[in-house]
């Protein structure tokens, strides 16, 4: 049976991870947390 061994969130997105020790998961969601924030710069065409 499969099981896992580490599990790590990037609350800012591409900018880094933080390891877990503990987190609470529920069917169908994402990970609390989990690429919650992301950077844009002045001529970004990205829209939140």
């Amino acid at each position: 049976m499969p099981h896992v061994t580490d599990i790590f969130r990037h609350p800012l997105k591409s900018h880094g991870r933080e390891a877990l020790q503990l987190v609470a998961l529920s069917r169908g969601e994402t990970m609390p947390w989990d690429r919650c924030w992301a950077v844009a710069h002045e001529a970004s065409t990205a829209r939140w």
